[in-house]
């Protein structure tokens, strides 16, 4: 969001995780435009489906806990990739942002879950 701001030319300063900036009376025009263009990239994040190790960083998981966790239905998917290592084809799941990013904001779901895995 910062990079929009700062194409446009506005004013921009991070403060922690907030993003501030100032818009000067005479760029009040460029505010649709701008706003259009923060929909469309935050649609565009929506969209988005999340690589593994990106789930495991997010979550500070292993794999074998990603893997698992997936099969058992506790992380969501939203598709699959693959690649290719000579001859053979790797595939492995694709998971939504906004479902994962609302997983890292409440840890305790698959927290829970976790604890009834060590604890039967």
């Amino acid at each position: 969001m910062a990079g929009l701001l700062r194409r446009r030319r506005f004013k921009t300063s991070t403060q922690g995780e907030a993003i501030c900036t100032t818009i000067a009376p005479h760029a009040i025009d460029e505010l649709s435009d701008l706003l259009a263009a923060v929909d469309a990239a935050l649609d565009a994040f929506r969209q988005e489906r999340l690589h593994p190790r990106v789930v495991e960083e997010i979550r500070g998981i292993t794999s074998r806990e990603r893997r698992r966790w997936t099969k058992d239905g506790r992380l969501p998917q939203s598709g699959f990739g693959s690649f290719r290592r000579g001859r053979q084809s790797i595939h492995f799941a694709l998971h939504p942002a906004t479902k994962i990013a609302a997983l890292a904001r409440q840890p305790e779901t698959i927290d829970a879950w976790r604890n009834e895995d060590e604890n039967p």
